[in-house]
């Protein structure tokens, strides 16, 4: 595979003349690494002659990342995209109500050390990660959300939706610690219900049974 990370993802001590900040060459730099990694990742995965050809839809989302994942998001002009952190999030909800739900739950490396800005070192690897990408214009698809849904699952998420804030739209879903009670499944159903109203002011639109039907389905 010979295709080289684009121009605009390789580290510059300076653009158009002027000193780029820390965080600047940190973002360089992880869209360096980024590509580097996907397109070493593509070498090795070309050597398997039993990969099957089922996967060459996964291929080009993830071959994407070697341009800053422009294209990974198929949303139309006018449609409301909403980051999800976890699979918790309904998003049978987002797409009964015409949005565009995109999972933004991943993590690298490099991302981290600007999540390190944000949240103590003693933080989840992958919450600084996720904190990089959002506070930083590093991957395109986390730019391009209206609202992130973020369930706090653990101390570290919950401490993430605060420090989300200044750069998104965020709704903070609470997830009950015992999920076999009744109780549990009462106060887990007003978060659905919470959660659907908020999608609902973000894109406009009512959700009806039918569509919520439709999305489930």
């Amino acid at each position: 595979m010979n295709e080289m990370p684009p121009d605009h993802a390789r580290p510059s001590r300076e653009e158009g003349g002027k000193k780029l900040t820390r965080q600047e060459r940190l973002v360089n730099k992880v869209r360096l690494h980024l590509a580097m990694t996907v397109r070493e990742i593509f070498e090795e995965m070309e050597k398997d002659e039993l990969r099957p050809k089922a996967m060459a839809y996964f291929d080009d989302i993830f071959r994407k990342f070697m341009h800053n994942g422009e294209g990974v998001i198929k949303a139309a002009e006018d449609q409301k995209v909403i980051g999800t952190y976890c699979v918790f999030v309904p998003e049978e909800i987002v797409y009964a109500a015409g949005g565009y739900p995109v999972r933004l739950c991943a993590g690298a490396h490099d991302s981290s050390e600007i999540g390190e800005d944000f949240l103590p070192d003693v933080a989840c690897p992958m919450v600084k990660s996720e904190m990089g990408f959002a506070a930083m214009p590093i991957l395109d698809f986390y730019q391009r959300c209206d609202m992130v849904a973020l369930p706090a699952s653990c101390h570290w998420k919950l401490k993430m939706g605060e420090m989300l804030e200044p750069f998104d739209d965020v709704h903070m879903l609470d997830v009950p610690r015992v999920k076999e009670s009744e109780k549990a499944r009462d106060y887990w159903l007003e978060e659905v219900k919470r959660f659907q109203a908020r999608v609902e002011k973000i894109t406009g639109r009512r959700i009806r049974r039918k569509a919520l039907r439709d999305a489930i389905r």
